[in-house]
């Protein structure tokens, strides 16, 4: 199964699968909301293995204007089948 996503949110992943922090920005519309920074070299001392992030988007006009990230906990085996 494949799924088409939105432009804006198929180029976001894109640019954060590349390391490009201005394609990445260029996403977004000038008033956007982002409730939450991440990056790939942090300490993860602490934080859960394996670390469940869930991305909602909004999009309006080819941007986004809104991101939520939420921390989840990873799916159970037994509800897997």
């Amino acid at each position: 199964m494949s799924i088409t996503l939105p432009a804006p949110v198929q180029g976001y992943i894109d640019a954060s699968n590349a390391g490009d922090g201005d394609a990445l920005i260029d996403w977004f519309a000038d008033n956007a909301l982002v409730n939450a920074v991440t990056d790939g070299e942090y300490d993860k001392t602490g934080l859960p293995d394996p670390l469940v992030l869930t991305y909602y988007f909004t999009v309006r006009d080819d941007r986004i204007v809104r991101l939520i990230i939420i921390h989840n906990e990873p799916t159970p085996a037994w509800a897997q089948q």
